[in-house]
């Protein structure tokens, strides 16, 4: 799923925060979009992310979900 720290996408109803986390350097407050569902080949990652919380996995499951997508 494509995630940014960007605040400004929160506004928008296919976008919610996982909070902050490790993947952030700078701690900050993380927005997943949850109607883009991205694939991409591990070797071409510049940077690892962090891994979501169970809560936090379960909560963008759900508002996939609720946008129905799976």
């Amino acid at each position: 799923l494509y995630a940014t720290s960007q605040r400004h996408t929160a506004s928008r109803r296919e976008v919610i925060s996982v909070g902050a986390g490790a993947w952030d350097h700078q701690n900050r407050e993380t927005f997943v979009n949850c109607d883009q569902n991205l694939t991409v080949d591990a070797r071409h990652v510049r940077r690892r992310g962090g891994h979501l919380s169970d809560t936090a996995w379960r909560a963008v499951k759900r508002k996939r979900a609720a946008l129905k997508f799976s």
